[in-house]
């Protein structure tokens, strides 16, 4: 049995983003900064609803880093045209930062982003054995997230196995293995 997959490595922290976008979701921009390097950019908001609410974790190294919010049009996101806010929280720091009167082309926001355990996530694993070697009888999953220990895996009667484990999000090797000769 041999499928090897890569679910991403995780970063030293994180931050959730929820920005809450006005009538011209278009117009609203974000990126981050770290030192004189661009970090990460936001996403192109042209395609989404205006009003719309954008919930977003963003992986980051730890250190001070800068949010840079802009507005192509200069009036910001909040009052004339819409509700519109943003919100920066992880489980370690809480709320890091938040604007609800952001109401011009750009404003900075400087944050240390401390580090911080990256939350787990259950993550399914499944395998049909169909076309698997006749000698397979339990199939496992092991990973860089358990220091490469097979996991049995269960059966579900629709000719499946499967498997969900909590896993830290971020990037992670993993591969199915026979659970009673993983070298298989």
């Amino acid at each position: 049995l041999l499928f090897i997959g890569l679910i991403s490595l995780s970063q030293t922290t994180y931050i959730d983003l929820n920005l809450q976008l006005d009538t011209y979701p278009g117009e609203t921009s974000w990126l981050i900064t770290q030192g004189s390097d661009t970090v990460i950019t936001s996403p192109s908001y042209e395609e989404i609803a205006p009003g719309s609410l954008v919930e977003q974790r963003i992986f980051l190294n730890s250190g001070v880093h800068d949010f840079i919010l802009l507005d192509a049009f200069g009036d910001g996101i909040c009052c004339a045209f819409g509700q519109g806010y943003i919100t920066v929280e992880n489980q370690c720091s809480g709320v890091i930062f938040e604007d609800y009167e952001f109401s011009t082309s750009d404003t900075s926001y400087t944050f240390n982003a401390t580090p911080c355990d990256i939350p787990l996530t259950d993550v399914t694993f499944r395998v049909n054995l169909a076309n698997a070697p006749p000698d397979v009888i339990t199939p496992g999953v092991l990973g860089s997230w358990n220091g490469w220990q097979v996991i049995p895996m269960e059966y579900d009667e629709n000719d499946e196995w499967f498997l969900t484990v909590p896993i830290q999000e971020g990037n992670h090797l993993w591969k199915f293995a026979d659970y009673n000769n993983p070298s298989i």
